[in-house]
C-alpha cells in the first residue's frame, strides 16, 4: 500500500493498517462538505442570471471548496496535522456563506452545518487513529508530531501557550497567545542540524523542565507540555531518519 508520508520499514505494517482505517475518515471529512455545498448550491439554484452577489457567491464557494481539497489531495495534511479540524470548520463556514449568496435561502444552511460538523468529527477521529503516539511508532514516520501545550507567562505578564512540532524535515517551536498577539516567541531549525537533545531545568523564564536542543551553532529551549515524552519521540525520529530504507 502506498502511503502519503514516508515510513521506516520497522513501522510500515502498523501504519498501513492505520492508514487503511484513517483514509476514509480523512477523505470524507475534507471532501464531503465541499461536495455537499456544491450540490446544495445547484439544487437550490435560481441564480441563472449573473449579478454581483452571484459572482461573489461563486468566488467564496470556490475558495471554501478548493482549499480543503488542495490540503488533502496534495498531502499537505501529513505535515500540518494541527490544522485538520480548524480547516474543515473554517472553510465549511465559507462554503455556507457562498451557498447563502448564491441561493438567498437559509434552508441550505441546515444540511451544511450538519455536514461540516460531521466533517470536523471525521478528521479529528482520523487524526487520532493515524497519530496515536502510544508505543512511539509515530516517530518512524514523517507525519507531524505536535507536543501538548504548556501555559506560561510572557515578560509582559500575558498568558501564552507554548508548544513544539516536528515533521520529517524541520523542528518548530512557538509561544503565543494567538495569531494577532504581539508576544510571540519561537523558531525553527532543520532536523539534520540537531547534534543532541535532553530534558533539563530551564535557564530563566519560564521555570520548570524543558527540552534542550543543540546544534553546531546554537542551543534552544523548547517549552512543551510533556518534555520527557516529546524528547523521547524526537530523539527516536532523529535516530530512525539516519537509517536507510524509508519509503512511501
Amino acid at each position: 500500500m502506498e502511503l502519503p508520508f514516508a515510513v521506516h520499514p520497522a513501522v510500515r505494517p502498523d501504519f498501513e493498517r492505520r492508514w487503511a482505517r484513517a483514509r476514509p475518515l480523512v477523505l470524507l471529512g475534507f471532501l464531503g462538505p465541499p461536495a455537499v455545498s456544491v450540490v446544495v448550491a445547484v439544487l437550490l439554484g435560481g441564480w441563472s442570471v449573473w449579478s454581483g452577489v452571484v459572482v461573489l457567491g461563486v468566488v467564496v464557494l470556490a475558495l471554501g471548496c478548493l482549499v480543503p481539497a488542495w490540503f488533502v489531495l496534495t498531502r499537505v495534511f501529513a505535515r500540518r496535522s494541527g490544522w485538520w479540524g480548524w480547516l474543515v470548520g473554517l472553510f465549511g463556514v465559507l462554503q455556507a456563506v457562498g451557498v447563502g449568496f448564491l441561493t438567498g435561502q437559509l434552508i441550505g444552511f441546515v444540511p451544511l452545518v450538519a455536514v461540516v460538523a460531521c466533517g470536523v468529527a471525521l478528521v479529528v477521529r482520523g487524526r487520532a487513529v493515524l497519530l496515536d503516539p502510544s508505543g512511539g511508532a509515530i516517530a518512524g514516520t514523517t507525519l507531524q508530531v505536535r507536543s501538548t501545550s504548556r501555559p506560561v507567562r510572557s515578560v509582559s505578564g500575558r498568558l501564552l501557550l507554548a508548544y513544539a512540532t516536528f515533521d520529517g524535515e524541520r523542528l518548530r517551536w512557538e509561544m503565543s497567545a494567538g495569531q494577532s498577539a504581539p508576544d510571540i516567541l519561537g523558531g525553527e531549525l532543520p532536523l539534520g542540524d540537531v547534534t543532541g537533545l535532553w530534558v533539563a531545568e530551564s535557564v530563566g523564564v519560564p521555570v520548570g523542565p524543558v527540552v534542550v536542543v543543540r546544534t553546531a551553532q546554537r542551543q534552544a529551549q523548547l517549552v512543551v507540555g510533556d518534555p520527557n515524552g516529546f524528547a523521547e519521540l524526537l530523539d527516536r525520529r532523529l535516530r530512525l531518519l539516519a537509517q536507510p530504507g524509508w519509503s512511501h
